[in-house]
């Protein structure tokens, strides 16, 4: 008999862009579809795209907060009644009493570094995430950075979390010259430049490799542009009074799948410099991509990136800049990271992810 899983699709309604919740909840549902049956989840007044309806629906997201509180559940009888299991792939940890429940949380963020999340109401979500995390049978990290961090700071027992790591569709990459050119020039980009992704906030420490790249000789700056790909983020008008008026910056602001996997392969290198990952998926994107990646050697992403990436300290400016232009100016430390980085992805596929994740559901169904 299959089995219905219930996923939440929260992070992929209306109104919301694309982040790495999103990917994550997108790649997995549809890498679990031939072993089980999916069925997306909302909250009430929550929508997905194209005005496709969800299989089942909770009670709205505030009315959860104050249900699930008082231990009542999240969803009604009726609705749990759909699904043999239920999924949170999100934060949003619903309460779920008729069903056993699953839920991936990424990073202990709100709890380690509280400075980089909004302060309304700081102390009481943080509070109320901590008891959501009790409701789930098991807890999903994608590092054991992540596990350990969670099991830390969210307190949830060591013996509840298990670890699955996510994946990158190298597919998506399979993109041909003529494409890549085509989106490279509708940004009015040059054929090299250095690319970042990511929410502009202030974990993923833009303002650094922003003053790294100014270290680069001139003539260098102008012939490597620093690319800038995300959507705005908490306190992301910090960065951006940062960069205006740098002819040697292009911010592109948020960019949809399709035209940011053709922004990866044109790139000459992706740089990371985070201050704090759960996981890292970009690390597995710039591989995908075939182009050298460096990036922080902190949290997670030293752990995921193997020594494929080359590494610094995300705190130095310094080695920043030394690791950014060492790839610049050689064509063999080039090559030798997109070579290690394909040997990397030979651990990572999204069908492993989702039978990972199928033994976790098997384990408290």
């Amino acid at each position: 008999m299959s089995v219905n899983v219930g996923v939440s699709f929260s992070s992929l309604s209306t109104g919301r862009h694309r982040d790495g919740i999103a990917a994550y909840t997108a790649n997995l549902a549809q890498a679990l579809e031939p072993y089980v049956k999916v069925k997306p989840c909302l909250f009430s007044g929550e929508y997905l795209r194209h005005k496709q309806k969800a299989d089942c629906y909770g009670y709205s997201f505030k009315l959860h907060v104050i249900r699930s509180q008082c231990g009542l559940d999240s969803y009604s009888e009726c609705e749990q009644a759909k699904i043999d299991i239920f999924h949170s792939t999100d934060h949003r940890i619903p309460r779920l009493t008729k069903v056993p429940s699953v839920a991936s949380i990424f990073d202990a963020i709100p709890f380690v570094r509280p400075e980089w999340t909004r302060p309304e109401w700081r102390k009481l979500k943080n509070c109320l995430m901590r008891r959501s995390a009790e409701w789930p049978q098991r807890v999903i990290c994608a590092s054991e950075f992540a596990a350990y961090e969670v099991e830390k700071y969210w307190r949830v027992r060591g013996s509840k979390i298990r670890i699955v790591p996510l994946a990158v569709d190298r597919g998506r990459f399979e993109i041909s010259n003529a494409e890549v050119q085509s989106v490279r020039e509708g940004f009015g980009l040059p054929e090299r430049y250095v690319l970042f992704v990511g929410t502009l906030q202030p974990r993923k420490n833009l303002r650094r490799l922003i003053m790294a790249h100014r270290k680069l000789p001139a003539d260098m700056r102008y012939e490597y542009p620093l690319v800038v790909v995300g959507g705005d983020g908490w306190l992301s008008v910090k960065d951006l009074s940062f960069i205006t008026d740098d002819q040697c910056i292009k911010r592109l602001g948020y960019v949809p799948d399709q035209k940011l996997d053709a922004l990866y392969k044109s790139a000459q290198v992706l740089v990371i410099p985070s201050l704090h990952e759960g996981f890292g998926l970009p690390v597995l994107e710039g591989f995908a991509a075939q182009i050298p990646v460096i990036c922080s050697a902190t949290t997670s992403l030293g752990e995921i990136s193997q020594g494929a990436a080359i590494h610094f300290d995300p705190l130095s400016v310094d080695e920043i800049y030394e690791a950014l232009k060492h790839v610049l100016d050689d064509e063999a430390v080039r090559v030798k990271s997109v070579s290690e980085g394909r040997k990397l992805l030979k651990q990572y596929s999204w069908d492993k992810t989702a039978r990972e994740t199928i033994r976790v559901y098997d384990e408290v169904l």
